[in-house]
């Protein structure tokens, strides 16, 4: 499913890599399940993932149990009116939360109505598409809303953090603690397994894995500016 900063080019290494950390027996969690990309890749194993926005969460959830709820093409008035339940009188959905980013540009939250050009499918109808493909691979996912500092009990687990970026655009990170994000990451470090996605990360962190990109939602185009997508862990002294 389209979203803003979601990790469909690169699950692949991303996968990879936490296969290579992750020990025998551990449990999954994914506080900032956002795309699913990573998630949907966790089998065989128990797996919790978790967001703070409500109506993604309860995409999920309903997805797990059928995709009736998705009508064949959500229109831009449609879109418009759950656009402003949503926001102005606090309705939240499945359906909210389909349209909330499926059907947005760029998988943006409410980032304006997604229109493709010279394509057959719709937004809506290329996001249904996605879902369905991803939900199947999900249908043992512990889907749950709650900010990642909930999860500080757990113990002897992996954790995989795909949070808001430092210096991201500040509608996408809704006031977003950076510096107290990486004290909780040091603290569980101590008693699970944790590997972070960012640009950037403190100097007690050791980058284990590094993607060259383009900055662009569009990836096709080549312009954008280039940037490297990272993966660290903590370095225990």
């Amino acid at each position: 499913m389209k979203y803003l900063g979601g990790k469909h080019r690169f699950q692949k290494p991303i996968t990879e890599v936490i296969n290579h950390y992750m020990e025998d027996g551990q449990r999954y969690f994914e506080p900032f399940v956002g795309g699913g990309w990573i998630t949907q890749n966790m089998q065989n194993r128990q797996v919790f993932a978790s967001d703070h926005d409500i109506d993604l969460i309860l995409l999920y959830q309903e997805a797990q149990r059928g995709l009736n709820f998705i009508p064949d093409e959500v229109s831009e008035d449609l879109y418009n009116e759950l656009k402003y339940k949503n926001i102005y009188c606090n309705h939240h959905s499945p359906l909210v939360g389909f349209a909330k980013f499926a059907c947005s540009f760029g998988g943006k939250a409410w980032g304006g109505y997604s229109r493709y050009k010279n394509r057959v499918a719709s937004a809506s109808a290329e996001g249904k598409r996605s879902i369905a493909k991803q939900i199947a691979k999900m249908r043992h996912v512990n889907f749950s809303c709650k900010d990642y500092r909930e999860l500080s009990t757990i113990s002897d687990s992996f954790i995989y953090c795909d949070p808001p970026y430092y210096g991201c655009s500040p509608a996408y990170c809704r006031g977003f603690d950076n510096f107290e994000f990486w004290d909780w990451v040091r603290d569980m470090s101590r008693r699970n397994t944790v590997l972070v996605s960012e640009y950037t990360a403190p100097d007690d962190f050791e980058c284990i894995l590094q993607i060259p990109t383009h900055l662009n939602i569009h990836p096709e185009r080549r312009q954008g500016r280039e940037r490297v997508e990272k993966v660290f862990k903590y370095r225990r002294n």
